[in-house]
């Protein structure tokens, strides 16, 4: 489950239970934000498609902290009563989610980077003004050398992979270039993708809803983030594990993106 969903670390156990391997809380930021004015969502039902410019509406970094600590701990305590051990033993060696083979991904690594198994640098966020696909290889550069020694200042055993989550939007030389940041700094993973301020052709219905402002997911989003994927996987060689999401509806999706 990609980033948006479980803005405020809310749901995070009930999609673990739908089934999730994989659930990226958040976004979140320092302190709470109310997002965009609303109405700032549009289904475009015809598409099996979904319009946002939500913004990064959440309840800041404080309460959803100390929500990522209690679940945590939660399962770590019933985990050592069932199987009679010392919890800070099974602490020290469980998935961060608490639950085996369940993985949390997280944004800001101060201070949640130790409740996250992996933690994301968001590279394209359509649903926000003024932070789109990057061209400026120097900025992500910089921005990957800030985040892995943020993750390397945490204590050992909860250094979690730092990945990079990138739009469907960048040109073919962008791609090339995020690719060779990737593999220089041996990032953990790279996410392909976020949603896209494209309209494609496969994407029909209401057309006032179609213009709206905002970031395209759903079915319509999904040959273009396959796309992305299949570069990335070809200009890394493989070498850095992918997280393909975007439009995936079924079992077919999730074959074509394995």
């Amino acid at each position: 489950m990609a980033a948006g969903f479980d803005k405020n670390c809310n749901s995070t156990d009930s999609l673990f239970d739908l089934g999730y391997g994989v659930v990226e809380v958040g976004s979140i930021t320092p302190e709470p934000q109310s997002g965009n004015p609303k109405p700032r969502l549009s289904r475009v039902e015809e598409s099996e498609a979904v319009i946002n410019r939500m913004g990064l509406n959440n309840v800041g970094i404080d309460v959803c902290k100390d929500r990522l600590r209690s679940r945590f701990w939660k399962h770590v305590i019933n985990q050592s009563k069932t199987e009679k051990q010392n919890a800070t033993d099974i602490a020290t060696s469980i998935n961060r989610s608490g639950i085996e083979s369940k993985l949390p991904g997280i944004n800001g690594i101060k201070e949640l980077g130790s409740y996250a198994d992996y933690v994301v640098i968001n590279a394209s966020s359509p649903n926000v003004k003024n932070l789109g696909a990057k061209s400026n290889t120097d900025t992500l550069e910089q921005t990957i050398c800030a985040a892995i020694e943020a993750r390397d200042s945490l204590p050992d055993g909860k250094r979690p992979p730092v990945v990079i989550k990138i739009g469907p939007d960048n040109s073919d030389e962008q791609l090339h270039d995020i690719a060779n940041v990737a593999l220089k700094y041996r990032v953990g993973g790279i996410i392909t993708t976020n949603t896209t301020r494209q309209r494609p052709g496969s994407l029909v219905g209401d057309e006032e809803k179609i213009a709206e402002t905002g970031g395209l997911s759903g079915a319509p989003l999904k040959d273009l983030s396959l796309g992305t994927t299949r570069k990335i996987y070809k200009l890394t060689g493989g070498q850095i594990p992918i997280i393909g999401c975007g439009g995936i509806g079924n079992a077919d999706d999730v074959i074509a993106y394995a």
